[in-house]
């Protein structure tokens, strides 16, 4: 069997598909499981407030928002398809004749070869490779994304329960996914015992997928979230490099968002304290070391911050964001896990537009003065 077995597939809803069926195990795509949904509260931004009530700023998405004083999680549900052809690292998933349009997320056509089309989108030409029996996919997309290798994909693995995971023969995962290897193992499962990794040009047919769907929808993390990151916490024992107790998330080797004047900022929180680290060039159990023992944290937003999930209830947090681009999801993990969050706001250096537009190259800047008073009254309070 050849992907073009499908040449044009039309974008649909996964909830819609599954609607359609009887319900039963024997249907398609059927619904197996689901974690009950929790309400978070959000403490209310008490140094973002001066900035957020006078300057215009991008929340992403916009669907949340400063003054939210809670978020409803999802409840995450373990979908059953029969028969699916999962396309590249990102899982693009294809069921007579449609494609699961939430699974396009995060791809792009050259990358994950595959056309758009008037009626939807078409696969690329290739072999199938055959998964026979039960497996559980993880495939997601920005697999490079620290942030979506770890929420979108090794963190699903929390909601099939222990009985239904033990069915699968392996894990299917991104080719080349930043750190998910390592979280697995940190994870210590014990089954699935191996991993089937789909590169982006490549396509699987599994006979019977287990397909975890979502713990966090828009950034609304479920409890299992915090559950697992004092999972693999816990595989990880005290030891080895003596860490800082405050720290810097330095971007400076980060082309996305360039912080202009972060010299200036590091050299304002190295006064209290701050030493500058830069997580991405750490193994990841050590990682889980440098964050369990902060008791601080300043960061201009990023990907590094997901490791939030690792501190310790009370940690200080301190995000730094863009006017452009003022994205909650840290925030939102900080009330999950208990911790002290505000932040401080600086400007893109560059006009930017209305709506959700691509600001992602965008240089910006940010008062150190903003910074060191707002970590003065933090770590004070």
């Amino acid at each position: 069997m050849t992907a073009s077995a499908c040449p044009v597939l039309r974008p649909r809803g996964i909830f819609e598909m599954m609607a359609e069926g009887d319900g039963t195990p024997d249907a398609r795509i059927f619904h197996a499981h689901s974690m009950a949904p929790a309400q978070v509260s959000l403490p209310p931004l008490e140094i973002g407030a001066a900035f957020l009530e006078r300057w215009r700023v991008s929340e992403r998405p916009p669907s949340l928002g400063w003054r939210d004083d809670h978020y409803v999680c999802t409840a995450p549900a373990l979908l059953v398809v029969r028969d699916a052809i999962l396309h590249s690292s990102a899982g693009i998933l294809c069921v007579d004749g449609a494609v699961a349009r939430e699974t396009l997320f995060h791809t792009d056509p050259a990358k994950h070869r595959y056309a758009l089309v008037a009626d939807g989108i078409a696969l690329e030409a290739g072999e199938v490779r055959h998964l026979a029996g039960t497996h559980v996919s993880i495939l997601a997309g920005a697999k490079t994304n620290y942030f979506h290798a770890l929420m979108d994909g090794v963190m699903r693995l929390a909601i099939p329960p222990p009985p239904m995971l033990a069915q699968a023969a392996s894990v299917v995962c991104p080719q080349g996914a930043v750190a998910q290897s390592d979280a697995i193992a940190l994870l210590d499962l014990q089954a699935p015992a191996r991993m089937t990794h789909v590169a982006d040009g490549q396509s699987v047919r599994v006979d019977r997928l287990l397909l975890p769907w979502t713990v966090h929808g828009e950034f609304q993390y479920h409890p299992c979230v915090r559950a697992w990151f004092d999972r693999m916490s816990a595989s990880v024992p005290d030891g080895g490099q003596d860490f800082p107790r405050r720290i810097y998330i330095d971007r400076g080797g980060v082309a996305l968002r360039p912080l202009r004047d972060e010299g200036a900022v590091l050299e304002a929180v190295r006064r209290f304290g701050f030493v500058a680290m830069r997580p991405e060039a750490m193994s990841l159990a050590d990682q889980v070391r440098l964050f369990r023992g902060a008791e601080a944290i300043v960061a201009p937003h990023g990907a590094g911050l997901t490791n939030l999930g690792f501190c310790r209830p009370g940690c200080v947090v301190l995000e730094l964001h863009m006017d452009a681009y003022v994205n909650w999801c840290y925030r939102h993990l900080c009330a999950l896990c208990a911790l002290r969050y505000d932040c401080v706001l600086g400007r893109a250096a560059l006009p930017w537009p209305d709506g959700v537009g691509d600001v992602g190259g965008m240089p910006w800047t940010i008062s150190p003065g903003h910074v060191a008073g707002a970590i003065r009254h933090m770590l004070q309070a």
